[in-house]
């Protein structure tokens, strides 16, 4: 969706990627932290959240690196040909075999339902166990 905004495309309009790539973003970041918590022991919780926190950051520093330097390249390549906007979707185009790869990904991760005590924690029923 943020490829498609143009030079011409309205507040509303951009409002709105915004708004539907920060929901999926956020969305997806809590869904994975339970998830990689959820895999390990209740003893290496704190490690699990950390590194999950540390790749989380490291990736989305490389991330912002390459795509910042591509986004660079192509406005130096087309600085008097087309608008800035546009290179801004064509770095976001870029992006796409990047996001097909992390959803196939995902589509991979085994499911493994919450621990039975959790599930007691979730719905109120127990306290959160200290260890």
């Amino acid at each position: 969706m943020m490829s498609t905004l143009t030079s011409h495309s309205s507040v509303v309009v951009v409002a709105l990627a915004l708004f539907i790539s920060g929901a999926g973003q956020g969305a997806i970041i809590q869904v994975a932290l339970v998830a990689g918590q959820n895999a390990v022991s209740f003893d290496n919780i704190g490690a699990a959240t950390g590194a999950l926190n540390f790749f989380k950051s490291l990736g989305g520093s490389f991330g912002s690196v390459i795509f910042s330097g591509l986004l660079a390249d192509f406005a130096r390549k087309n600085l008097h040909a087309i608008p800035l906007a546009q290179n801004f979707g064509r770095t976001f185009l870029a992006l796409i075999p990047l996001m097909l790869i992390s959803f196939c990904l995902a589509l991979l991760m085994k499911e493994k339902p919450l621990s039975d005590q959790m599930i007691k924690v979730a719905k109120g029923q127990e306290e959160v166990p200290e260890y």
